[in-house]
């Protein structure tokens, strides 16, 4: 009967907790678990810090405006080039010359690039015809 299997199931029951808080086999599971769990972030953690070191290249290429006279004879060799950056943290760091052929090259890691703002335009100081 249902009673019966009661009687018998509940101080049998009783017993098996009191031998499983007695020997901490609970406490145990935990701290495994717990260890299992912090070492698996760990490894996600070492991933998304392996990409977020990548360096990569950015190029920044000046052009001249075809329709315009005024710049026609503009040398594009040392033009002042500065990323706009949203993290003013970042400004001196996110500057540099062109090149004769008018290119910057520009290294960053991605990480480096998402705390400065992901930067997407740039500024190009040039001197007009009248000096400014």
């Amino acid at each position: 009967s249902q009673d019966l299997k009661e009687s018998i199931s509940d101080p049998h029951f009783a017993s098996i907790i009191k031998t499983l808080h007695e020997t901490n086999v609970f406490d145990r599971i935990i701290k495994e678990l717990t260890l299992e769990m912090q070492g698996k972030l760990y490894n996600k953690l070492c991933g998304i810090q392996k990409k977020l070191n990548q360096v990569h290249q950015i190029k920044v290429v000046l052009k001249r405006d075809e329709d315009s006279e005024e710049y026609a004879d503009l040398d594009l060799n040392g033009l002042p080039i500065v990323f706009k950056v949203s993290n003013s943290a970042h400004k001196e760091m996110w500057k540099g010359e062109s090149n004769k052929d008018g290119e910057m090259d520009f290294s960053c890691t991605l990480l480096g690039y998402l705390d400065s703002g992901s930067p997407r335009e740039v500024e190009v100081t040039v001197e007009g015809p009248a000096g400014k």
